[in-house]
Formats: C-alpha cells, sequence, structure tokens
C-alpha cells in the first residue's frame, strides 16, 4: 500500500472498511470542530479574550493548520474516493461537494487579508 491509499484509508475510510485509526482521526477533527466553535464563543466575550487573547490566537492558528492539511489531503486523495472520475474531474467534485465546500469555507477567512 502507497502513501496515498494509506492516507485515504485513514481519512475516508472507504465505504466499507471503517478501520481504528479511521474512526479515531474522525473523532479526533469532530472534537477539534466542537473546541474550535466554543474557542470562538469564549474569546467573543471580551474580558475572556483580554485574559486569554493569545491562547484563543494559537489555537485558531493551529487548529487552521490542522484543517488546511487535511482539506488539502482530502483534495490529493479524491480521485481514490472517485475512481471513475480522472485526478483532475475527482479533485474538482470533492471540492464542490458539500463537504468541501464546507471545509474551503471554514478554512477560507483565515487566509483572506
Amino acid at each position: 500500500m502507497n502513501l496515498k491509499e494509506k492516507v485515504f484509508e485513514i481519512l475516508d475510510g472507504g465505504d466499507q472498511k471503517k478501520t481504528t485509526l479511521n474512526k479515531q482521526v474522525n473523532a479526533a477533527i469532530m472534537a477539534l470542530i466542537i473546541l474550535s466553535v466554543i474557542a470562538i464563543i469564549l474569546a467573543s466575550y471580551a474580558p475572556l479574550r483580554a485574559q486569554f487573547g493569545t491562547a484563543f490566537a494559537v489555537f485558531e492558528f493551529v487548529t487552521i493548520i490542522i484543517f488546511s492539511i487535511e482539506y488539502t489531503l482530502r483534495i490529493w486523495i479524491a480521485d481514490l474516493k472517485y475512481p471513475k472520475l480522472s485526478p483532475r474531474q475527482a479533485r474538482l467534485k470533492f471540492i464542490s461537494s458539500p463537504m468541501g465546500l464546507v471545509d474551503l469555507l471554514a478554512i477560507l477567512p483565515f487566509y483572506l487579508p
């Protein structure tokens, strides 16, 4: 199994083969999403932002990097998820899918000025 197939197995798991590592990675991503939402809510409260502003900023930076890596890897493995399409078509299909669009919209504001 090459690296791309291993990444696909970890992130997507295929429809029939959900591995323990796949479940753990997906659970970690879900937990990170929930923690990120909580951090945004807490950071909107001025006294907490004044006291923990740096921690909130560092946490946001780290989560955006993790989400960006996950998004990039999912684009990379899209041709394994959609094997009947050409690699370019598979990547476009992922990017324009509901999950791909949500992922993009979640990270894009960080990169825009």
